[in-house]
């Protein structure tokens, strides 16, 4: 499969090793240059060390935790965390959008739970909070 990515520079980001290892076999596998960091708080500098290293920014993916608790279980620091990976998100999401312009193209692509697209399932409820977030930032 040819993506296009020869000669791109993506970074991903992603608490998850199998997320980050998928992601990152893909992408170099396809010919693009990939920066790998292992949290969603370290994306902005993966954004900076891409732009050092390959001198320019094609691609960002945000791959958001999941988990299993429930909304009514979370407690307060269970939902500022929750909320945090949206934060993250959005950062390095404005890191990367200056470059971006300037080349005048890149992607930001969001790996969001898919409990948001069927709430009825009542698995990782605050995974659909933080992933509608992200949602509703792309729209």
């Amino acid at each position: 499969m040819d993506l296009g990515l020869t000669g791109r520079a993506v970074v991903i980001a992603s608490a998850n090793a199998a997320d980050r290892r998928a992601c990152r076999d893909r992408l170099s596998s396809e010919g693009a240059g990939v920066i790998v960091v292992d949290q969603l708080s370290d994306a902005v500098a993966g954004i900076e060390q891409a732009v050092r290293e390959f001198g320019r920014i094609d691609g960002v993916v945000m791959c958001l935790p999941t988990g299993d608790t429930q909304l009514l279980d979370a407690s307060v620091a269970d939902l500022y965390s929750c909320w945090a990976g949206v934060e993250f998100v959005a950062a390095a999401f404005r890191a990367s959008a200056p470059t971006m312009i300037e080349q005048g193209h890149g992607r930001l692509v969001s790996v969001i739970p898919n409990s948001v697209k069927w709430l009825a399932d009542e698995s990782d409820e605050l995974g659909s909070i933080a992933g509608l977030g992200v949602l509703g930032m792309h729209k």
